[in-house]
């Protein structure tokens, strides 16, 4: 089929060439060129045409030859077959099996049993004699293969104990490293313990001097270091003048006088001399407190409201006449 098909695209594809060069021909215009070129493709047309045939001939032989072996290849298995059938069909076969002519006799399949000839004395001793080679060359070798054998184990036995030694001395000097290293630990740790109980005891004693000299000095309360510093303070304090006014300037208002229960009213800011005995009188009775102000000496005195009629002006000028004179002012 596929080969007939492909004539027939042959064919037409020559047709359509053919109607092509008919009418390349019949055209008025046609030259010289155009003839030949006509029959050139016409001789070409025609050898393709008879290789064309030619090859499907081929072909059809070829297949016509595989068609009578296979047919040949299936008569034959038929009628095998068809033997083999009968064969297993006839009624002189048992079980079925199929006997294929005679069995073979045992002797036809096994060596002839004879008794073996004696062996000459010359082939013998010669036999001997390559035996004997033989064996001494396999037993230089066995004892070769035995030194080589014991030469690699004592080397391996060697290297292993040198292995065993090295790793003996590499333990022990790891051991005397640990042990130094401890001895060094437990003496840099003895050091600084002393050292941690040398400081703690020199820390203790000076502390003990530091708060004796304290208590001695500054009154026991460990205020050495600023025992001059509030000395100093509480003496500036007491000889500004001008603080000291500014502090008793007081009126009958102020929380500090009702507090202290004292009473100055406001006409005592008028100046009013008074002789010497009541100022160095008053001066007596008071004392002077640091920020505080003026507060009467008498403890029966401090629940009366008791009125001080006296300028601060007079005030300022008897403190300063005490002063000069050196009469005592007692601290709050």
């Amino acid at each position: 089929m596929n080969l007939k098909k492909k004539e027939v695209c042959d064919m037409e594809t020559l047709r359509a060439k053919v109607d092509n060069l008919k009418k390349i021909r019949n055209l008025p215009a046609a030259t010289v060129n155009e003839v030949e070129t006509s029959v050139r493709l016409q001789r070409e047309y025609g050898e393709a045409k008879r290789k064309a045939q030619e090859a499907n001939e081929r072909r059809i032989a070829a297949l016509e030859e595989q068609l009578l072996s296979l047919k040949n290849i299936s008569e034959e298995a038929m009628n095998e077959a068809k033997g083999w059938k009968l064969e297993a069909q006839r009624s002189g076969n048992k079980r079925g099996n199929v006997a294929v002519g005679v069995t073979p006799s045992p002797l036809l399949c096994s060596r002839p049993r004879c008794a073996p000839a004696a062996t000459p004395p010359n082939t013998k001793k010669k036999i001997d004699d390559d035996y004997s080679e033989l064996v001494a060359r396999h037993m230089e070798e066995v004892n070769v293969l035995k030194e080589m054998r014991i030469r690699e184990f004592n080397w391996r036995r060697e290297a292993e104990q040198e292995a065993e030694r090295v790793k003996e001395m590499k333990d022990k000097e790891i051991e005397k490293l640990k042990v130094a290293l401890s001895k060094v630990q437990m003496k840099s740790t003895g050091k600084t313990k002393v050292s941690r109980m040398k400081e703690t005891q020199c820390k203790s004693t000076a502390t003990d001097l530091r708060q004796r000299l304290e208590a001695a000095i500054g009154g026991g309360d460990g205020g050495f270091g600023n025992f001059g510093t509030e000395a100093a303070e509480k003496v500036a304090h007491a000889n500004d003048r001008e603080g000291f006014l500014r502090e008793c300037r007081l009126t009958w208002w102020s929380p500090f006088v009702r507090k202290k229960e004292l009473h100055i009213p406001h006409w005592t800011r008028r100046r009013k001399r008074l002789p010497f005995d009541g100022h160095r009188k008053l001066v007596m009775n008071c004392h002077l407190e640091p920020r505080v102000g003026l507060r009467l000496k008498s403890p029966t005195t401090l629940k009366k409201q008791v009125r001080i009629s006296v300028s601060l002006t007079g005030l300022a000028r008897a403190l300063r006449v005490n002063s000069r004179r050196g009469l005592p002012l007692e601290r709050g």
